[in-house]
C-alpha cells in the first residue's frame, strides 16, 4: 500500500491532451500461440523485436543517471475468442528505466481507461504491474499487468472482445517503486494502442502466421501543482458533531490553451486511511472549552466500536 501523509486528498492528478499520432508497432520473431509470455526473459522477447520499424539494440539502453523513462512496448499477447486459448491472454509493458533498481512491489501500477461511453472515457483503473524479467544492468524491465482480484483484467478482456477486430487500450501513466525510496513515483507516459489481427493460431485467419498489428496515439501528460485546503466546523452547543470538508485547488497555465485544442480528461485518485488515534489536545487544557468543543473520552471510547 502506498504511504500517504494526507487523508482524503488527491494524490495523483494528470491532464491528458490531444497530441500527434505516431506509428508504433511491435513484432516478435516467434509468436507462441499456446504459451503465455510469462516464462520468457526480456532478452528472448526483445532480441529479434522491431520497435518503431527498427531492430531493437540493447547497446542503446544502459544506465544513465540523467536519462528519462521510456515505455518501449505495450504488448497484448494471446488474445483469442476461442475458449481454450483465453487463458493465454496477457498484457505486458517493456520499460527502460535508466536510473535502475526497480523492485517487484504492489506499488508498481499502470493506469488504464476501463470503461467508455461512446468514445469518451468514463472510468479509469489502476492495475498492478508484476515484474517478470529484467536485464543485467537493471534498466530494462518486463512487467505483466495483473490484478489481485482478477476482475479488472477480465474487465479489459471483455471490453475489447466486444469489438475484437479493433482492440483499444488507453494508458495514462505508470507508478514505479525504486529501491531506497519510500513511495512509488508516477510517470506520465500515456497513449492509446489500437491492436488489430491475431497471434498465430489464435484465430481462423492467423493459423499460418501472426496477423497482429499495433498503432499508438501518444498523449502528453501534464502534472499539476495541487494544493490542499479544508473547512472545519467545531462541535458546540448547537452542532453536536464536528465536520471537516477537504478539497484541493490547482491552475492550468494559459500556454496549454494555446498549444492544444482542449483538455481531454482529468484523472485523480483518492485514498482514505484509518490512522492510529490522533488528538488535538490544545483545547483540552481548558475544561470549559473542552466540554463545548470535543469530548475526548467519548471519541477515544468509540474509536473501535
Amino acid at each position: 500500500m502506498r504511504k500517504q501523509t494526507k487523508v482524503l486528498t488527491l494524490s495523483l492528478l494528470a491532464v491528458l491532451l490531444f497530441a500527434v499520432v505516431l506509428p508504433f508497432s511491435v513484432i516478435f520473431a516467434d509468436e507462441i500461440s499456446t504459451t503465455a509470455l510469462d516464462g520468457t526473459s526480456i532478452y528472448e522477447d526483445l532480441k529479434d523485436a522491431k520497435i518503431l520499424g527498427e531492430n531493437f539494440d540493447f547497446n542503446k539502453y544502459k544506465p544513465n543517471e540523467h536519462g528519462s523513462l521510456e515505455l518501449l512496448a505495450f504488448v497484448e499477447f494471446g488474445f483469442s475468442l476461442m475458449h481454450e486459448y483465453q487463458k493465454c491472454y496477457g498484457l505486458y509493458l517493456y520499460i527502460y528505466f535508466p536510473q535502475g533498481n526497480l523492485i517487484d512491489s504492489e506499488q508498481n501500477q499502470v493506469n488504464f481507461a476501463m470503461r467508455y461511453n461512446g468514445s469518451d472515457v468514463v472510468e479509469y483503473g489502476d492495475l498492478q504491474l508484476k515484474l517478470i524479467s529484467k536485464d543485467a544492468y537493471d534498466v530494462l524491465y518486463k512487467f505483466k499487468v495483473v490484478d489481485s482480484e482478477k476482475h479488472k483484467v477480465l474487465q479489459l478482456y471483455e471490453r475489447v472482445a466486444k469489438n475484437s477486430e479493433e482492440r483499444i487500450y488507453e494508458i495514462n501513466g505508470v507508478e514505479l517503486f525504486q529501491k531506497g525510496k519510500e513511495n512509488a513515483v508516477d510517470y506520465g507516459i500515456g497513449g492509446t494502442w489500437t491492436i488489430t489481427g491475431y497471434g498465430q493460431g489464435m484465430h481462423a485467419s492467423s493459423m499460418e502466421e501472426s496477423t497482429l498489428q499495433s498503432v499508438a496515439t501518444f498523449k502528453n501528460t501534464l502534472k499539476l501543482d495541487v494544493h490542499s485546503t479544508y473547512y472545519r466546523t467545531w462541535k458546540n452547543i448547537f452542532n453536536k458533531v464536528g465536520d471537516q470538508l477537504s478539497s484541493v485547488y490547482f491552475s492550468v497555465d494559459n500556454s496549454i490553451d494555446k498549444e492544444y485544442d482542449r483538455l481531454y480528461a482529468i484523472d485523480f485518485d483518492t485514498y482514505k486511511y484509518l490512522s492510529s488515534p490522533i488528538f488535538c489536545i490544545y483545547d483540552a487544557w481548558y475544561p470549559w472549552i473542552s466540554t463545548i468543543m470535543v469530548d475526548y473520552n467519548a471519541v477515544y471510547n468509540n474509536l473501535y466500536n
